[in-house]
């Protein structure tokens, strides 16, 4: 009897000393897959969620730089910060400029004369609908052809050869040459029946990076 009793105390032993190393694995495990297992998706997550923020930020390509806006003519431009803007005047549109002539001392013999060999300048008039310029046409009827034939918009004239078509901000419009006391790069559109033009010095200036930028800016209000 007292082998027997010996036998069952020594046998309950057995299975507490089980159960307690079952547990103390259980806890292990769970304290494993806590720290370790359960922490990797987690990370993923805030990896995406990073590089999701990251996509939803698209860089400011014109961080830094200026707006030129004309409620007279209904339009905007922007340009570079260190770029010179002079405002428009009467009938005429504002210049924006990578040089600033007043800037050369007055005793400088090329003072507001020549200019340097990069110099670019941009300039956007506005012509309305009936204006004599377009001797007897509409604004509409002389773009129309702009590309056609010969055309004149005061001393200037504009030979179809010189004339391609041409995308500003994705809406349609027309580049050309023209020549007078110098050779200038033209841009013309047609927004509500009167005509846009932007004059590029010098000709070919619409190939230039920070020119491209400052076109692609252009938007009407």
């Amino acid at each position: 009897m007292i082998n027997k009793a010996l036998s069952q105390k020594g046998s309950a032993h057995v299975v507490i000393i089980v159960i307690l190393v079952v547990a103390l694995l259980g806890t292990l495990g769970f304290v494993f897959w806590q720290n370790f297992i359960d922490k990797k998706p987690v990370a993923k997550n805030n990896e995406s969620s990073k590089t999701e923020d990251t996509k939803s930020k698209p860089k400011d390509e014109y961080k830094g730089w200026k707006t030129y806006t004309s409620t007279r003519d209904g339009y905007s431009i922007r340009y570079p910060s260190d770029w010179l803007a002079i405002n428009e005047t009467g009938n005429d549109g504002p210049y924006i400029r990578n040089f600033d002539p007043s800037s050369r001392p007055a005793e400088d013999p090329a003072h507001n004369k020549n200019y340097p060999k990069d110099y670019i300048n941009l300039r956007v008039l506005k012509t309305v609908a009936n204006d004599p310029i377009f001797m007897g046409s509409t604004a509409t009827e002389w773009y129309a052809q702009l590309g056609v034939s010969t055309v004149s918009n005061g001393p200037v004239s504009y030979t179809p050869d010189t004339v391609t078509a041409y995308k500003l901000h994705d809406m349609p419009a027309k580049k050309t040459k023209s020549v007078f006391t110098e050779t200038d790069e033209d841009i013309f559109l047609i927004k509500n029946g009167a005509l846009y033009n932007i004059d590029l010095y010098p000709y070919g200036a619409s190939d230039n990076i920070i020119i491209k930028k400052m076109l692609a800016s252009f938007t009407f209000l």
